[in-house]
Parts: C-alpha cells; structure tokens; sequence
C-alpha cells in the first residue's frame, strides 16, 4: 500500500534519495514517512505542494508560448530557493504536464 508521502514524492517526480536532498532531511527519515512509519510535519507536506504548485506554473506559462508563438521548442526554469528543479525526473514531470494538456488542447478542438 502506497502511503500519501510516497504519492506526493511519485506525482512531484523525487525518488526518495532527492527529496532527502530536497528537503534537507536524512534518507532515512524520508524512507520512514514512505512507509508510513512516521508522519512528516506538515512544513514538509506544505513544500511538497509548493513544488507541484511551481511544477503546474511552470507548465502553464510553457503552454502559454506554445499558443501564443507556436513554440517548437521551449526552456523552462525553475524558480525556487534552490535555483534549479530538484531533479531531472521533476523537470520531466513538468514536460509531461505540458505534453498532456497540450494533446487535451488537440482533442478539445
């Protein structure tokens, strides 16, 4: 069984080794909020949520050129404190985003 943690790690693209990175906490203590063991504060949750939040941004104001400049290609960067995404599979996270609503966009028309 999945825990609501590991989730939020899955839907951010982190494995567990770059939200230890990420969050400033030890490996193993990320592994005990994955399996459930423990409880993460509800700081950890809300910057869980922060990164989807500017993963979302990021891919909105992507698909924005796309529209607006029939963008072939596009850079993205990321925003926060850390001055770069967290890891590749996050910045591939966001790519999927933008793939995603970019193919509803085709269907809605």
């Amino acid at each position: 069984m999945t825990t609501p943690f590991a989730q939020m790690l899955s839907i951010c693209g982190l494995s567990q080794s770059e939200a230890a990175d990420f969050l400033n906490v030890p490996l193993n203590t990320i592994k005990k909020w994955g399996q459930g063991r423990n409880d993460p504060p509800l700081g950890v949750i809300k910057e869980l949520a922060d990164l989807y939040d500017l993963m979302d941004e990021a891919a909105e104001a992507a698909l924005d050129l796309i529209r607006k400049h029939a963008a072939d290609e596009i850079e993205m960067a990321y925003s926060g404190e850390h001055g770069r995404w967290p890891s590749v599979r996050c910045a591939m996270t966001v790519e999927a985003m933008i793939r995603l609503r970019l193919a509803i966009d085709q269907t809605d028309q």
